[in-house]
């Protein structure tokens, strides 16, 4: 009996807000709210009334919803613009990633003997591929563009560029550390 008292706390948390907004809307009699505060008071679920969920309810609801569009939508808006910012980085960074593959691929051709090359081709050409995937797997994300207007699905594509963008400049960024005279562009 001594934890009864936790779940008489836990029903009035979970309920009493709801009880409370249909009592305010008036759609709660006195008699059925009394009937739920005594349920929560003794916690027992069997003394809970049950609610059904009637059709001219729906109307406050929609109320509620109508009332908060402006905001929603101006929080959406806001989102919506961040993420076209950062799709035009990406796409700019996509121009990037593929002139920073072609500088490297020209200075091993250019800078070095052909056993130098195919030495440095060896061993870098695994990372470089994978580069080329990460950087064919934004294009198309970039191309793409969010599925949705949804916020929750434009912070998602926000976060899945901003990943790439991250681990494909890794990417090179270890591949110049490594060998820096590959990595300038000498050509334009």
């Amino acid at each position: 009996m001594r934890g009864d008292w936790k779940y008489g706390l836990l029903f009035l948390l979970l309920f009493s807000g709801a009880f409370a907004v249909q009592a305010v809307a008036g759609k709660l009699a006195g008699r059925e709210l009394g009937k739920a505060k005594a349920g929560i008071r003794f916690s027992s679920v069997s003394n809970l009334p049950t609610f059904a969920f009637y059709p001219e309810q729906a109307g406050d609801i929609a109320l509620v919803s109508k009332k908060n569009a402006p905001q929603q939508n101006a929080h959406t808006e806001k989102i919506l613009r961040k993420t076209m910012q950062i799709r035009k980085a990406a796409e700019d960074k996509v121009g990037a990633f593929l002139k920073q593959r072609y500088c490297i691929g020209n200075n091993m051709i250019s800078s070095y003997s052909p056993a130098e090359a195919s030495a440095y081709e060896a061993q870098f050409k695994p990372k470089l591929e994978e580069l080329e995937k990460l950087t064919a797997v934004l294009h198309s994300l970039v191309q793409e563009g969010p599925q949705t207007n949804n916020p929750k699905n434009l912070t998602a594509y926000q976060q899945k560029l901003t990943t790439l963008i991250k681990e494909i400049t890794a990417g090179y960024t270890e591949i110049c550390e490594v060998e820096e005279t590959l990595c300038g562009c000498y050509s334009g």
